[in-house]
């Protein structure tokens, strides 16, 4: 798979993800409240993240989208539903929404996924795999403002969208915050 050579720019941090449909980001865009120490993450930008790889070599990364392109799962259907914080103890510095317990095909692809970037010579992920879309950054948010958010999206759920493809990105961070690129997309076998 030929990727764009301009992607490779220095500083480029490397991600798998499944990118989100129009009528999910908006609806999660509409959960924002106003508080400081909250940066939201724009809604172009969201997505689900299947594998953070960070920086790589334009080799590697080749070696990479090529192995991605020959993974076969069947489409799927999630549904985002809850929101939370990472940690849940502590300090918090993350808002996601969860996909519920996710689907089978879900966890399939996503290790499907976890297969090829070691076959592409990078590290094995020590992490479990806990499926969610980050919705903000927080920085000395006021517990008031994190337990607002909580409280009043605790029932969240949005309808279900199929998942038909995944891709590969790179992220750039810029003053304003990071710019995401996609360098290649792949296809998931119709159900």
């Amino acid at each position: 798979m030929e990727i764009d050579q301009s992607l490779f720019a220095p500083g480029g941090r490397w991600f798998v993800a499944v990118t989100l449909p129009d009528a999910i980001r908006d609806d999660l865009a509409a959960l924002r409240i106003e508080a400081s120490g909250i940066r939201w993450t724009p809604r172009d930008q969201m997505h689900l993240t299947l594998r953070y790889i960070g920086g790589a070599d334009p080799e590697t990364v080749r070696r990479l989208a090529e192995g991605l392109g020959r993974i076969a799962v069947e489409s799927f259907l999630l549904t985002p539903e809850s929101v939370g914080r990472f940690p849940p103890r502590g300090v918090p510095r993350v808002f996601w929404a969860g996909v519920g317990s996710g689907h089978p095909r879900l966890f399939q692809l996503q290790g499907k996924v976890e297969e090829t970037v070691i076959a592409a010579g990078l590290e094995p992920e020590t992490r479990r795999f806990h499926p969610h879309i980050t919705l903000a950054r927080l920085k000395s948010t006021p517990a008031g403002s994190v337990n607002q958010f909580l409280k009043q999206n605790r029932d969240y759920t949005a309808g279900p969208f199929r998942v038909d493809a995944f891709s590969l990105w790179v992220s750039y961070l810029q003053a304003n915050g990071p710019v995401h690129h996609r360098a290649a997309e792949y296809t998931l076998e119709k159900t």
